[in-house]
């Protein structure tokens, strides 16, 4: 965690930008592929903040109308999660609201 800024923002839901790296796909818990995108140069849009390197995300309603080098906002919870190993990560949770800048 990055001080005092980013943690009064965990479990709330705010607005960030970030550009559209590409497309790929995942297997899911039933071994079935999961299409997903890859968001880089994510930031709060309030205040132009890094937040993550990049993050991958199941593509969803949210994403249908993006390509990759879209710089876009769009809403979501931050928050920290507990991996199965014990380690944490922050993560960027049910992005919705999607706009192509």
């Amino acid at each position: 965690m990055n001080g005092p800024l980013l943690e009064s923002a965990l479990g709330h839901r705010v607005r960030f930008l970030a550009t559209v790296d590409r497309f790929s796909a995942k297997k899911n818990w039933q071994g079935l592929q999961q299409p997903t995108i890859v968001l880089t140069n994510i930031r709060f849009e309030a205040n132009g903040v890094k937040v993550l390197d990049s993050q991958t995300l199941n593509q969803g309603v949210w994403s249908q109308d993006l390509y990759p080098g879209h710089r876009i906002s769009f809403e979501g919870r931050f928050d920290t999660v507990e991996k199965r190993d014990g380690s944490t990560c922050d993560l960027i949770l049910r992005p919705s609201r999607t706009q192509i800048l």
